[in-house]
């Protein structure tokens, strides 16, 4: 045991010599008791040697807080004692009608010291020091032989027990769902927007000075501080911060395990949550208490404790308090904490990297214009990289672990999309396939370019890569999405528009708003197949429909530039689209319905090899010459003949083939040249 737990023990024991030998307890096993004066002497001894060399006496340090006279330490030490000392537990037995240490053997012990009984009794009441800092529990079993004062059972709560004996711990109701933690670090070290950390410690730290915290154990309304913003913003790690710079214990609270308690046990946990901060003098953080603040018992002694203990409060969530919480009006400081812009990323990208082994290629500043990553999904990306490589650090192995971290649901709005076709299997004119190689390029070396170059401090924003796609169905505008998509490693999301339009005022606008706030998180490609049907030219307001209708187009113009990814539009009739989408396109791609060579060529790429005759060549030219398709009809086409062929138990020739082709191109409305 160290000498300072030792020094802190022996105070504690001394306390409890000197009480045994004012109400002369003893039992068969006890020693001789030794005279109540050295006993004192020695406790006076002990107590200046602790303040000369510095030793803090908990005992000491709660009356002086708690403004604790001598009696009410006797008390406190007396209902401590029996869950502590097992000889103790023994007087008690011996000394009490149950057993069990009660009201009566306390008064007995202040009787014996000149304190009257009326006196005595007051330290018990319900606003009594002791009570009302909840440093000691006063209650009964519900015998009606405990009704009066006297016969109420004492003890002292876990905490209040173990740190009178130099231990910190948390009561077991709240133990499961509650860390205690010393944290250390600076807010400096935390990279937020310029001087947010700074500004809210600013305000804790005057707060704390203002109410004597944690010094004094003042009553009244606590101060409530809510940091809300989206996963991996550093709200916690600024929490932890503040704590450390102050000098206090944080005591952090899982909300989702205390929501899921029965509604009586997370309404007193609550209290207790705050009692154990107030005794600690700790900082106490609700984390997710989004899910506290949607109702319940909880959230009901939430708001009354708030009014009750003098503390400083920090609530982490992601979206503002709802004004039935009732917890909007208690918060006397707010800060939003937005997710990091490109400097922002580069400062976290070196701070992380300090201390590990890195290549000479490592770019911070590349690796922050290519991935739009939270602090937590940096650091994560670096720890996931070094348990991949005992080696130093790569720039590739560092965007790997970089791509790995870019998570988010689409679903509700888009499928994801992919292929294992490559650029040579476009088929197209040079002209049209060299603009696609083009945005290829664009594409892998957009943050090279935005980085090294330096437009990234030129360019507030249109950052991104837009391109239009258009020309007739099936001319393969969807399928070029997907191969830029594989050609670059980057998922596709094809975006369904009937999930975004909706018949209610004002959804519409929030379902593109949530697309392109998860697709940032997932550095997605995203795809808008007929486009023109959410960026149609914006009409003159002459009912409300009209209004309504042109607010989607604007909010959709308006995410378009803000993305800083790649987003692919397509469609069918280009001049349906609105003037204002002309500048937000970077790159513009005609797909030009194929001619005959290009024809050939997709039934040659399309069919395969397996479902070839083994004894007749296909006619390919004369399939393109006679049959004007696109790539996605000879699709259909071949798959016709593919299903008639296994039906007929026949090899697919070109006479099959011919007859699907013009049964598609009935289907389409489209002439079949006669002379087959």
């Amino acid at each position: 045991m160290e000498p300072a737990r030792e020094s802190i023990v022996r105070h504690f024991e001394l306390h409890l010599e000197r009480l045994k030998g004012i109400l002369g307890l003893a039992t068969e096993e006890d020693e001789t008791s030794r005279p109540l004066a050295e006993i004192e002497r020695d406790l006076s001894r002990l107590e200046a040697e602790c303040s000369s060399n510095g030793t803090l006496l908990p005992l000491i340090a709660m009356a002086k807080r708690f403004g604790l006279t001598e009696p009410e330490c006797d008390v406190l030490v007396l209902a401590t004692a029996p869950g502590l000392n097992p000889r103790w537990r023994g007087y008690a037995e011996q000394a009490t009608r149950y057993g069990k240490l009660d009201v009566a053997f306390a008064v007995e012990a202040l009787e014996k010291q000149g304190v009257g009984l009326y006196d005595a009794l007051a330290l018990f009441e319900q606003n009594a020091s002791l009570r009302l800092h909840r440093l000691i529990q006063v209650f009964t079993l519900g015998r009606a032989e405990e009704s009066q004062l006297l016969s109420h059972r004492l003890q002292t709560p876990m905490r209040v027990a173990h740190a009178l004996v130099g231990r910190e711990v948390l009561d077991e109701n709240i133990s499961d769902f509650t860390k205690l933690q010393h944290p250390t670090g600076s807010v400096d070290s935390i990279v937020l927007i310029k001087g947010q950390g700074e500004a809210v410690l600013k305000q804790v730290r005057q707060w704390c000075m203002e109410h004597d915290f944690p010094a004094g154990a003042g009553r009244g309304r606590a101060l409530m501080v809510h940091l809300r913003g989206g996963p991996g913003v550093g709200k916690t790690s600024l929490a932890r911060a503040i704590a450390s710079e102050l000098g206090l214990p944080l005591l952090e609270v899982d909300s989702a395990l205390l929501q899921s308690l029965p509604q009586h046990l997370a309404a007193s946990s609550v209290e207790e949550l705050f009692s154990s901060a107030s005794f600690l003098g700790a900082l106490l953080c609700f984390e997710s208490v989004d899910l506290l603040a949607s109702g319940g018992a909880a959230q009901s002694r939430l708001r009354r404790a708030s009014e009750e203990f003098s503390i400083p409060v920090i609530l982490i969530g992601e979206a503002e308090l709802a004004e039935s919480s009732g917890l909007v009006w208690r918060s006397q400081i707010e800060a939003r904490l937005a997710a990091p812009e490109v400097d922002e990323r580069e400062a976290i990208w070196k701070r992380v990297l300090e201390h590990r082994k890195v290549t000479s290629d490592v770019e911070p500043g590349l690796l922050a214009n290519q991935f739009s990553l939270t602090g937590a999904q940096i650091v994560n990306a670096t720890e996931d990289a070094h348990l991949r490589s005992a080696a130093p650090l790569t720039q590739d192995l560092l965007t790997e672990s970089s791509s790995y971290q870019l998570r988010a649901d689409l679903s509700q709005f888009a499928k994801p999309r992919s292929t294992k076709l490559t650029l040579d299997d476009l088929v197209l004119p040079p002209s049209e396939k060299d603009s696609i190689k083009e945005i290829v390029a664009a594409c892998g070396q957009r943050a090279k370019v935005l980085h090294h170059l330096g437009f990234r401090k030129r360019l507030d924003y249109g950052t991104g890569i837009v391109s239009l796609f258009s020309g007739d169905p099936g001319t393969g505008k969807t399928l070029a999405a997907r191969i830029i998509a594989e050609a670059v490693n980057m998922s596709l999301y094809q975006i369904a528009i009937p999930s975004i339009v909706s018949k209610w005022i004002g959804e519409t606008e929030r379902n593109i708003s949530q697309i392109f706030q998860r697709a940032r998180a997932s550095q997605a490609i995203l795809l808008f197949d007929e486009a023109d049907s959410l960026l149609a030219t914006r009409t003159e307001v002459k009912d409300a429909t009209d209004r309504y209708a042109n607010m989607s187009t604007n909010q959709l113009l308006q995410e378009i530039e803000a993305y800083e990814g790649i987003i692919i539009l397509t469609t069918n009739f280009e001049q349906n689209l609105d003037s204002a989408a002309e500048r937000r396109i970077l790159f513009r791609v005609h797909f030009p319905y194929p001619g005959v060579e290009e024809r050939a060529e997709l039934w040659s790429r399309l069919l395969p090899e397996e479902a070839r005759p083994k004894d007749s060549p296909i006619d390919f030219e004369s399939l393109a010459e006679y049959y004007e398709l696109s790539g996605g009809h000879i699709k259909n086409a071949i798959l016709r003949a593919a299903y008639s062929a296994m039906d007929q138990g026949s090899a697919i020739d070109t006479d099959m083939l011919a007859a699907a082709a013009e049964k598609e191109c009935r289907a389409i409305g489209k002439l079949v040249r006669r002379g087959w």
